[in-house]
């Protein structure tokens, strides 16, 4: 128990005299909490941590049941670059990621492979979102980005791609390369492609298009894979397909399947 002695000075004022060792303890106090409040500030949690929103990898394969603009789905964990999308349910959006060329997910042995960025890396990384655009990928190639290129002809470009270079006056285009491919089914593939700079080394080529009503599909693979574009897009589509089949199958089963 703490007490408290107590004396009179020569006023006859009673005098309160504490503990030798309080001061010292309540500085200590003091001290411990402003190193947890520095600790938690550096080394805690941030916001985005808390919310799913840091990319964080996951080796498990249990299969996540979600449903994107009225699409259901399964999605094996592993595919998912984000915390947020690991929940089964409703979902706006899911950003997965893979390995080229088999499309592979995230393991311990491939750990490196994912965190390489440099421009031969075979990560493609793939965001599938419930979102119509106003705009199809034909319209916005005829209405937007063939009217801000210096030459509408185009030159051939790699595996039979049609390249074209943006006008100068074509403001943020200005930075990117536009490469338009056909299709097996007669439709075209527009990729826009960051310019290899002194400051981007190693600049990445994307695709965004609707893979069905609800569905938007974006994906971008580092531009010196461009040549396998091909094969690359036939793999996001058959990928997502079986994504689909494996949640028309969990839905046809029922709740105990």
């Amino acid at each position: 128990m703490t007490r408290q002695t107590q004396s009179r000075n020569e006023m006859g004022e009673e005098i309160v005299e504490r503990p030798s060792w309080l001061l010292p303890a309540i500085l200590g106090a003091i001290t411990v909490v402003i190193s947890l409040v520095f600790l938690y500030r550096y080394f805690g949690p941030t916001v985005d941590d808390l919310a799913g929103n840091t990319p964080t990898a996951s080796i498990a394969t249990r299969p996540i049941a979600i449903s994107i603009g009225g699409h259901r789905m399964v999605i094996p964990e592993n595919y998912t670059q984000f915390p947020r999308d690991r929940k089964a349910g409703e979902s706006s959006g899911v950003s997965l990621y893979a390995l080229l060329p088999r499309f592979t997910p995230f393991t311990l042995r491939t750990e490196d492979e994912f965190a390489d960025n440099g421009p031969d890396s075979r990560v493609i990384h793939i965001k599938i979102e419930a979102f119509r655009s106003p705009l199809s990928e034909e319209e916005r190639l005829e209405r937007i980005y063939l009217g801000r290129v210096r030459d509408a002809s185009g030159r051939l470009g790699p595996a039979q791609l049609m390249r074209y270079e943006f006008a100068d006056q074509s403001g943020r285009f200005g930075t990117e390369d536009l490469f338009v491919g056909q299709l097996s089914d007669g439709t075209r593939a527009v990729f826009m492609c960051v310019k290899e700079t002194a400051v981007i080394e190693n600049p990445s080529c994307r695709r965004d298009f609707s893979l069905s009503d609800g569905l938007e599909v974006r994906y971008r693979f580092k531009r010196s894979r461009l040549e396998d574009w091909r094969e690359i897009n036939a793999g996001v589509v058959a990928l997502i397909e079986d994504f689909l089949a494996a949640g028309e199958t969990q839905a046809l089963a029922g709740p105990g399947g």
